[in-house]
């Protein structure tokens, strides 16, 4: 039985490393004992995304303004946001910050999704605090 568990202890830990393993046991016709059977089943891996990617990706596919920016200006601006939180801000007061440094209506949807894609992908423990603010 230890032997067994054992086994199954590495199996389940080599099935993280890209495999799915499957064990399936067989019962011999003659009253053998049950064999067990491994097979190994590569599995094709993704690469994983990271959080500024997909925080980039948000912003770009919601504002059609931060087409005409830079990309570190667009992350520097979500780790401000974050920031902004981290040192107690509330959302309500990062809105006001960004509404106080806006010189056209053309900006509300570039803030916006930057403040929910800050929040959504680089700080994610505050989306509480920004559902609240929405409703």
């Amino acid at each position: 039985m230890k032997k067994y568990l054992i086994t199954t202890a590495a199996l389940l830990s080599l099935s993280a490393c890209g495999t799915t393993t499957v064990i399936r046991e067989v019962t011999a016709t003659t009253q053998q004992p049950k064999e067990t059977v491994v097979i190994t089943v590569p599995v094709q891996e993704t690469t994983p995304t990271n959080k500024y990617t997909k925080f980039y990706d948000h912003v770009m596919e919601n504002s059609g303004q931060a087409q005409t920016w830079d990309k570190s200006n667009i992350i520097e601006l979500g780790d401000l946001i974050c920031g902004a939180l981290d040192d107690g801000n509330s959302v309500a007061s990062v809105i006001e910050l960004l509404e106080s440094n806006s010189d056209g209506s053309s900006d509300t949807e570039l803030f916006a999704s930057l403040l929910v894609g800050a929040i959504s992908y680089i700080c994610p423990e505050y989306v509480n605090q920004m559902e609240n603010y929405i409703n």
